[in-house]
């Protein structure tokens, strides 16, 4: 996939922002080190390298893929969100708006850390600020932002270090790209279900975290999620999210992990 913008080869349905995103920044870009159109089972880039982004420190980090987490990150979030708000409130008068920033663990100050991968742990906890930051100040005109985590689905390892534990133990993770779809949506889905909208909140499991106690960034509300079925919550709605632009559903910024929350080389 890494290819620039508008070359032939792209796979089919792949966005014009997408392939963007794949523009080569740095010269291992166009080198054997991210073969191209090598994709693993969810149709994400193979990265072969021995030490990628998870294993890395401080010192390890090109600053390229510094600026690349950011802007995915920090930046891109900031900026759909803060430039939707007028539709968004125009919306929110029919029943609510949702904004669902994709955070992760990592990001949270009160969880030990190990020396690794800190500019995607420096890039979370920005978006998580702009949640704690933003989220009462929105919630007062209807437009309701939380964070999720969408747990783990993929194993951040190095390849071939993955590849091994996983012969050896018979290991999978968890969780798949369903489960985490089924995990952003919920604090949309539940408010069609009926239930109470969520603001200023962490969503990782369920029910939801409270963003203070030393669990994240601080909250001003109550409110945490109802316990859901995921999988089968999803394949109820799913339908619905795939309906033509003239749906009067309510507002969505939605922020994806595979579109906006990640590092093209960082596969978090």
């Amino acid at each position: 996939r890494r290819m620039a913008a508008g070359a032939a080869g792209a796979p089919p349905g792949m966005a014009p922002s997408a392939l963007q995103s794949q523009v080569a920044l740095v010269a291992e870009d166009l080198t054997a080190t991210f073969p191209s159109q090598a994709l693993d089972v969810n149709g994400q880039q193979v990265d072969p390298r021995p030490r990628n982004t998870w294993v890395m420190r401080m010192e390890e980090v090109e600053t390229a893929e510094l600026a690349e987490v950011f802007l995915i990150n920090a930046m891109a979030p900031f900026i759909l969100n803060s430039r939707l708000q007028p539709l968004l409130e125009r919306a929110a008068d029919e029943g609510g708006s949702f904004i669902v920033n994709v955070s992760a663990m990592e990001g949270k100050f009160y969880r030990t850390k190990a020396p690794y991968h800190p500019h995607t742990n420096m890039a979370k906890a920005a978006l998580n600020q702009l949640t704690r930051t933003a989220a009462g100040d929105l919630a007062r005109r209807r437009v309701y932002m939380c964070a999720v985590d969408t747990g783990w689905i993929n194993d951040e390892n190095p390849l071939e270090k993955a590849r091994r534990y996983s012969e050896r133990h018979n290991f999978q993770c968890p969780l798949d790209e369903v489960d985490a779809a089924a995990r952003i949506l919920d604090p949309v889905a539940s408010v069609l279900l009926g239930g109470q909208p969520l603001w200023d909140v962490f969503l990782k499991d369920r029910p939801g975290l409270r963003l203070d106690d030393h669990e994240g960034l601080g909250s001003h509300t109550a409110c945490q999620a109802a316990a859901v079925p995921e999988r089968m919550l999803f394949k109820q709605l799913l339908p619905m999210w795939l309906v033509s632009e003239g749906s009067r559903l309510p507002g969505v910024s939605l922020l994806s992990r595979s579109s906006l929350s990640d590092s093209s080389r960082c596969r978090r």
